[in-house]
C-alpha cells in the first residue's frame, strides 16, 4: 500500500498564442489535452506499464487562462481496483484552481488486455480519507451503470441526423496521433470533439465561444492507429449565454468493425471581445426531436449545477 500523496505528479505548460483564441484565451481543447496527458502518466508510472482511458467524469472548467500564464497541473491516484486506476487531476494558475477532472485508466498488456495493479494505495490523513471516500462513492455510481455503458459501444445509430445545427469531421488515425505508434491518444481524440463541438456552437452564436464543462463519458475501446474515425457533433440546447453540443465518435477498424467509440456533451458559452459572458440569439426548435433534446438539455443543465467532487 502506498499513501494517496506519494503518487502526485506535476508538470507545468506555459500558455502561448498558439494554444488560444482570437482573444488570448486558452482553448478549451489544450486544456483537455494537458489534463488527460498527466493523468495518463501519472497512471502509467503507477502501474508500470501501459494504460488506456476508460472513463472521464465531469470536467469542470471554472476560470479562464490567458496567454503568458504558466498553469501547474497536479495529479494523484486516488483509487486502486484489479485493474483500474481513478486520477484526480488539477490545474492551477497563481495557486488559484481553475480546472477539476477526474479519470479512470485500465492497465493494459501489450495486446490491450487489461492487466492486475499490484500496489494499491491508502489514505493516509483526514484529507485524503475524505477524497478517497468520495472518489469511491462517485465511482459506484458509474460502476451500477456499467451493463449499459458496454452496450453503448454497439449502437451506433447517429442521434445528431435529427438536428439541424450540426456538423461532422472524418479522418485517418496517424502514428503522430498516437503515444506509441499504436493506439490514439485520447488527449488527442478529446481534443478533436472539442474543437468540432466548438465550431459548432461558435457557428450558432456567431462569435467567439469557450468550454465550460465536459460531460461524464466512457471510452468503449481502443483506437488503432490506421482506423477511421466520424465525428458528429450538434447543438441539443442553448441558454442566454451557453450551448450545449452533443459529440459522438464512431470508428471503423482495420478489421472491418464499426462501433462507437465515446459520446458525450460539450457545454460552451458565447463571449464578447473583454471575454464576458454575451447573450446567444434565441433557440427555436424546429421538430418534435429538437423539442426532446431541449427539454432533456435543461434537465442536463440542473444537474450540471449540483454535481460537485470533493477534492485536496
Amino acid at each position: 500500500m502506498v499513501c494517496i500523496g506519494k503518487t502526485k505528479l506535476e508538470m507545468e505548460r506555459l500558455v502561448n498564442p498558439s494554444n488560444t483564441n482570437v482573444i488570448n484565451i486558452l482553448h478549451g481543447g489544450i486544456m483537455t489535452e494537458w489534463l488527460v496527458e498527466i493523468s495518463m502518466a501519472t497512471a502509467s508510472r503507477h502501474s508500470n506499464g501501459r494504460v488506456l482511458l476508460a472513463h472521464v467524469y465531469d470536467i469542470n472548467f471554472s476560470k479562464k487562462v490567458f496567454v503568458g500564464n504558466v498553469v501547474r497541473f497536479i495529479s494523484y491516484i486516488c483509487n486502486v481496483g484489479n485493474t483500474s486506476m481513478d486520477v484526480l487531476t488539477q490545474a492551477f494558475v497563481n495557486d488559484e484552481k481553475v480546472v477539476d477532472s477526474l479519470f479512470t485508466y485500465v492497465a493494459v498488456d501489450s495486446s490491450n488486455r487489461p492487466r492486475i495493479v499490484r500496489e494499491k494505495v491508502e489514505p493516509c490523513n483526514e484529507v485524503e480519507e475524505a477524497l478517497y471516500n468520495n472518489v469511491k462513492k462517485i465511482r459506484g455510481n458509474w460502476i451500477i451503470g456499467i451493463s449499459k455503458v458496454k452496450a453503448e459501444k454497439f449502437n451506433i445509430v447517429d442521434e445528431n441526423e435529427g438536428l439541424t445545427n450540426k456538423s461532422k469531421d472524418i479522418f485517418w488515425v496517424s502514428p503522430s496521433q498516437s503515444v506509441d505508434g499504436m493506439i490514439m491518444s485520447a488527449s488527442r481524440l478529446l481534443k478533436q470533439m472539442d474543437d468540432l463541438g466548438a465550431i459548432v456552437a461558435g457557428k450558432y452564436a456567431e462569435g467567439t465561444v469557450v468550454t465550460v464543462h465536459i460531460d461524464e463519458s466512457s471510452f468503449h475501446g481502443p483506437v488503432k492507429v490506421g482506423s477511421m474515425l466520424q465525428l458528429s457533433a450538434a447543438i441539443t440546447y442553448v441558454g442566454n449565454t451557453s450551448l450545449e453540443v452533443r459529440i459522438n465518435v464512431f470508428c471503423n477498424d482495420l478489421e472491418g468493425n464499426f462501433f462507437r467509440v465515446t459520446s458525450s456533451y460539450f457545454t460552451y458559452v458565447r463571449i464578447d471581445k473583454d471575454g464576458n459572458p454575451s447573450r446567444v440569439r434565441q433557440y427555436n426548435p424546429l421538430n418534435d426531436y429538437e423539442r426532446k433534446m431541449f427539454e432533456e438539455g435543461v434537465r442536463r443543465k440542473e444537474e450540471r449545477l449540483k454535481k460537485k467532487l470533493l477534492l485536496i
